[in-house]
């Protein structure tokens, strides 16, 4: 028998990091993306967000790559998105994305952090944290590239 428990923690903005996410449809967005991964087996344990982003903590199966599991995401949202009004018709989400394994034993404070992304982003901009995140995580990159 195989096991395996890897939690992911996925985030990534809208493209341009354009504000479509306010409080009449932010609620049914985060529950849907939820629901995406739930039917890729990926466990959702909580999905959050603000404004022009979201953050994705869900369990990682055994049966699908992180890159196929985000391309699920954005597909199956940005076609939701679409059709709830004249206002998203251009809704798109950006192309890149950072993708960070996740300690059992930090999840409470990760999830608390998700939970009050609100009052976090009143003193630092998506794009500050997008960048604090990946240096925290020790990933490389050149800033010329990850904004689209």
């Amino acid at each position: 028998m195989s096991k395996s428990n890897i939690i992911l923690h996925i985030t990534f903005s809208t493209k341009l990091r354009i504000n479509y996410f306010y409080d009449n449809i932010e609620s049914d967005l985060f529950a849907y993306i939820g629901g995406i991964c739930n039917e890729a087996s990926c466990p959702s344990i909580i999905v959050g967000g603000y404004r022009n982003h979201i953050h994705v903590v869900c369990a990682l199966s055994r049966r699908i790559a992180v890159m196929d599991l985000v391309e699920k995401i954005k597909k199956g949202s940005s076609k939701w998105m679409k059709k709830k009004g004249t206002k998203y018709c251009f809704f798109q989400w950006q192309k890149g994305y950072a993708a960070f394994s996740v300690s059992a034993f930090s999840m409470e404070q990760l999830i608390t952090y998700i939970e009050n992304q609100k009052p976090h982003h009143q003193r630092e901009p998506f794009e500050d944290e997008f960048i604090r995140l990946l240096k925290t995580n020790k990933i490389s990159f050149d800033e010329r590239y990850i904004w689209d």
